[in-house]
């Protein structure tokens, strides 16, 4: 009968994260007057220390049991069966680098679309040339924590929670992990990271291996908006451009060809390594009578809470 409180848990977790994140933290620093003496890398690690780590954990321990034998404690959530699981993760490393280029020349495709149809470059990001020390904060606050929360939550809490139903299984820790970011552009990068990583996930049934993974995705993303320029078909390279919008155009559709050749590596690859990488699944995916329309329930209530959430954010 546990089982049934899963999805209402994440479903607390997701309101009470959010809450904190986008109302609770924001009123203290205000109050407090803080937010002007405290730098950009700080008040990211407190939201995410206070905002997510903070819940993730009391999360954790409220969702332990009383076993029916003795006094022990069991766990709702039983992530610790994905944590010990031996693989073979070289293939898995070179797999994410080239996932990542796919993914980096896709979104420099789209970039280079959306300046050529608005002249808008807001959204654009240029090379910072950030110093080492700096580096080090990137990587700890935007490579390090987030691998670590997220992964322990979507592919983690989430792939527990719904292991049920194949289906589930995998929307709705996609769509939650997706409209968990805060833009357009991430929004479609988290998407297909998403479906990235539960595709290892599924295959692996190893949380340590897709907690790299994410770290691996998330600091080389940290290389190139900081240090590496794809040099003439960039999006920053446009910056001075706008009177030729057929050059940025042409840009675009050159680095959907890029992205489209890592792509076809990506699944050729694939379907190479997974049968090494492929460990005797655990999870049963028929699903029991007594909880099918729960899982569904929660997982709209997710997937929908999540999409609204998303919705006010952009606009």
């Amino acid at each position: 009968m546990i089982a049934k409180h899963k999805g209402l848990l994440l479903f607390a977790f997701l309101l009470i994260t959010t809450f904190l994140s986008t109302i609770i933290f924001p009123f203290i620093y205000m109050t407090i007057g803080i937010e002007e003496k405290m730098s950009l890398y700080m008040k990211i690690l407190l939201g995410q220390l206070f905002g997510y780590v903070l819940p993730l954990t009391v999360l954790l321990s409220i969702s332990k049991k009383t076993s029916n034998v003795g006094f022990s404690k069991t766990s709702i959530f039983n992530i610790k069966k994905y944590i010990n699981k031996k693989i073979n993760i070289y293939p898995v490393y070179l797999l994410t680098i080239i996932f990542y280029f796919f993914i980096h020349f896709l979104v420099e495709g789209i970039s280079n679309l959306y300046i050529f149809f608005t002249s808008d470059f807001s959204n654009i990001i240029t090379n910072s040339n950030a110093p080492l020390n700096s580096f080090v904060s990137l990587v700890v606050i935007f490579a390090i924590v987030p691998a670590i929360i997220e992964e322990i939550t979507y592919r983690g809490l989430y792939y527990d929670a719904f292991n049920r139903n194949k289906f589930l299984l995998f929307f709705v820790s996609v769509i939650v992990f997706t409209f968990s970011h805060g833009s357009i552009f991430s929004a479609i990068s988290a998407l297909l990271l998403g479906i990235f990583l539960m595709l290892i996930m599924n295959l692996t049934e190893n949380l340590k291996v897709v907690i790299i993974l994410h770290f691996l995705y998330n600091f080389l993303s940290l290389i190139f908006s900081n240090y590496i320029k794809t040099p003439f078909i960039s999006p920053s390279e446009f910056i001075d451009m706008t009177d030729q919008p057929q050059v940025i155009l042409g840009a675009s559709f050159l680095n959907f060809s890029i992205s489209l050749f890592f792509l076809i590596f990506v699944i050729l690859f694939y379907y190479r390594v997974r049968d090494k990488i492929r460990i005797k699944s655990t999870i049963l995916y028929e699903e029991k009578k007594p909880y099918k329309k729960l899982d569904y329930i929660f997982a709209f209530l997710l997937c929908l809470s999540i999409t609204i959430i998303f919705a006010f954010r952009i606009f």
